[in-house]
């Protein structure tokens, strides 16, 4: 049987589920567990092997990868085996997951990877050059640091933290994963491709084929790996993309909804409602920053 751990009885916070752990592995096999959250493990020390996916993976000093959605993995013959783990839900932090995505790599370790691992055919080990791994590390007990001590602040530090410890991994990916499958590569680029031009109409075929896949491997890995079909991530890049307009300018929101690729204005209503469980005028109140207009702008200069 599969022990799934969940958010509460593993955040102390519930409304900022962020936590680092560090544990030395001796002569251990874990059981088969699963979790209801995203867990980045960073190997620092040691030896032993990972399973998931029923496929086995030997594990050492710099080796870093991900779990998430819910896959089933467990340690075996662990020999010292230190290791972080960073546990989190993204989706109740403030992390910028479409600007993360500008990053070579990012989606590679975060989406595919975990969904690759499955594969017979994966032999990637993403291992971080020794002379790159203790600067992880530092970022790491960075984060540990502003948990543990909770000054003033510590959430937005702590959360800027998780988000450097992210880009500078996802930065080195690709540089430093040893065979990394080239569909992989294909895969990452065109959902790369498909966020700088999030504004142009989905033609699937086209997208499967700048993959090299069929379109019915292309949508089933794409939903293996996001849990999102490419038309419902697209529409989620969209609004995220829309959410900065409306926070950011006084753009009217029918402007917004064609500048972020909707072609009606209602359809974009409804879809933001969707993703975001309000409208987006209500969002636009809660989130609009103050800004001085123009003749507000010359009495200040003037004063």
């Amino acid at each position: 049987m599969i022990n799934t751990l969940s958010s509460q009885h593993v955040f102390r916070d519930p409304n900022f589920p962020l936590v680092v752990q560090r544990h030395i592995l001796t002569h251990v096999t874990s059981s088969l567990h699963a979790h209801e959250f995203t867990e980045l493990v960073l190997i620092i020390g040691g030896t032993g092997i990972h399973e998931t996916g029923g496929k086995k993976f030997a594990l050492s000093a710099g080796d870093a990868f991900v779990i998430s959605g819910n896959r089933p993995h467990q340690y075996q013959d662990c020999k010292s085996l230190s290791l972080f783990n960073i546990l989190f839900r993204d989706s109740m932090l403030d992390i910028p997951r479409s600007d993360l995505g500008d990053i070579s790599g990012f989606h590679s370790l975060f989406n595919l990877e975990p969904v690759w691992r499955t594969d017979a055919a994966f032999e990637s080990h993403y291992r971080l050059e020794p002379k790159t791994l203790p600067q992880i590390i530092a970022l790491v007990e960075n984060i540990e640091l502003e948990l543990e001590e909770r000054q003033p602040g510590w959430r937005a530090m702590a959360t800027a933290g998780l988000i450097r410890l992210i880009s500078s991994l996802s930065r080195t990916y690709e540089r430093t994963a040893d065979s990394v499958p080239a569909a992989m590569l294909r895969l990452e680029e065109t959902i790369s491709y498909m966020e700088n031009r999030y504004t142009e109409p989905l033609d699937i075929g086209k997208l499967a084929k700048r993959a090299c896949m069929s379109e019915g491997h292309f949508i089933r890995t794409f939903k293996r790996a996001f849990g999102l079909s490419p038309i419902e991530f697209l529409i989620r890049h969209r609004i995220l993309k829309a959410c900065v307009l409306l926070t950011d300018t006084d753009q009217p929101i029918t402007t917004i909804a064609f500048d972020t690729g909707f072609n009606d204005g209602n359809y974009f209503s409804r879809q933001f409602r969707k993703t975001s469980g309000i409208s987006p005028s209500e969002f636009r109140r809660r989130n609009s920053k103050p800004r001085i207009v123009a003749s507000e702008r010359k009495n200040v200069e003037h004063h």
